[in-house]
């Protein structure tokens, strides 16, 4: 069974974001991908490495009469009339004004397909989860959100699903899509399926999810193993899900504010991993604790324990001041620049306390407004200190100051309310 919803969000800063992008000449484009790891992982290309943010672009998702909210022209942040350009080629409905942003008339949407064992509950509180998201955040490519279950049959036929559609928008080959997404590769379709199956099995944590891509594609394509929260497994509160849905999410905002299509280029301008998955994680728990105050959570099982924000981000300090003490000794937190640092764990949680401590003398919404805006015009260091007032070595050294030598009140004391 194939489960599709679409929606659109309530773009906050689309245009705000357009002007910013087209006011300066550009650098640059988006990323990669996310993954379990989220934990970009990047587009399914074969031969690419599976790090954060994956990327696979793709034309403007279908639309049916009964399924699809309208919404009017929407612009997409660019920087250039070359971007736009480039962009209006991928995206159908798209054109060039002379301002440098690409308008369309026809809707953004946010899609989840589910495979056929996973319960329509669960598929609900992901399709309320990406609405909160949007309406907070904005949306600014097409989402697709693929879902699996632990059946093997089920999941191959969701893969299935997946590459007819790749492959009837000319983003893939059905049979190179089949090969790849269907095969034992990490962070294939099937792979989410595997993880869910195991973790069902074993009873013990082996879900992922992630951003794959994608950018040449034209969307944020994102995947995940069975929600054991939302399932009502292992004790887990749905909230922890929803967060999760929220942490990935963001990276898809991360990757909207950046248009080219090289790679490399996008993965400088995301900046290091500690700045990207620390503010998927900060944002994700915040938002999170705001959806449970104001009483607009998806209804989810409670679990076995309260999910709170305090309780996250306590939880996620004293994980992380044991590896400072232990095999992270000496390291500080901008020296987590790569996934593939053996600390790069440290950057979802004391990344999420740095990107805390920035907020604390700011605001939460600084990150949206003025950082994202401006990164792919100034670059990612510049465009930090233009946001912080500090270099990323001066934050560093204030940041870990903070952090190895307060107490867990003290630290609490600078998360914001929700």
């Amino acid at each position: 069974m194939r489960v599709r919803t679409a929606f659109i969000g309530l773009t906050v800063v689309a245009t705000v974001l357009a002007v910013a992008g087209c006011a300066e000449s550009s650098n640059s484009e988006s990323t990669m991908t996310d993954t379990s790891a989220e934990e970009i992982v990047e587009a399914p290309t074969s031969d690419e490495p599976l790090v954060d943010e994956a990327e696979i672009d793709e034309p403007a998702a279908e639309e049916s009469a009964d399924s699809v909210i309208q919404e009017p022209e929407t612009e997409l942040p660019l920087s250039s009339m070359d971007d736009c350009e480039e962009w209006a080629a991928l995206l159908d409905g798209r054109t060039c004004p002379d301002d440098g942003t690409a308008s369309t008339s026809e809707p953004l949407v946010a899609e989840v397909f589910a495979a056929s064992d996973v319960d329509p509950s669960i598929t609900a509180a992901i399709e309320d989860s990406l609405e909160l998201a949007t309406d907070a955040w904005g949306l600014y490519w097409p989402v697709e959100y693929w879902v699996l279950g632990i059946d093997p049959d089920a999941g191959v036929a969701l893969v299935s699903e997946f590459c007819e559609r790749r492959d009837s928008r000319g983003d893939w080959d059905y049979d190179e899509c089949m090969e790849r997404e269907s095969g034992d590769e990490q962070h294939s379709l099937i792979w989410y399926q595997q993880m869910g199956a195991k973790e069902a099995a074993e009873g013990e944590k082996y879900g992922e999810a992630g951003r794959l891509g994608k950018a040449d594609w034209g969307i944020h394509f994102f995947a995940t193993s069975l929600p054991s929260g939302l399932a009502g497994m292992m004790g887990e509160p749905g909230a922890q899900n929803v967060k999760g849905v929220l942490h990935e999410y963001w990276h898809g905002v991360q990757h909207s504010f950046i248009t080219t299509l090289d790679r490399d280029l996008r993965r400088e301008l995301m900046g290091p991993v500690w700045f990207v998955e620390g503010s998927a994680e900060f944002m994700a728990q915040y938002a999170t604790a705001q959806f449970i105050e104001q009483g607009t959570m998806p209804d989810v099982p409670d679990g076995d324990y309260a999910f709170t924000f305090e309780n996250q981000m306590l939880n996620r300090a004293r994980h992380d001041a044991e590896e400072l003490a232990g095999r992270c000794a000496g390291r500080t937190l901008a020296s987590v620049v790569d996934y593939s640092d053996e600390c790069s764990d440290m950057s979802y949680g004391l990344g999420a306390w740095g990107v805390a401590y920035l907020v604390s003398q700011t605001s939460p919404d600084i990150l949206l407004t003025e950082f994202h805006p401006v990164v792919q015009s100034l670059g990612f260091e510049e465009a930090f200190a233009q946001t912080f007032g500090k270099s990323i070595d001066e934050f560093d050294a204030e940041f870990m100051e903070f952090f190895t030598t307060t107490s867990e009140s003290e630290k609490l004391a600078i998360l914001p309310a929700p």
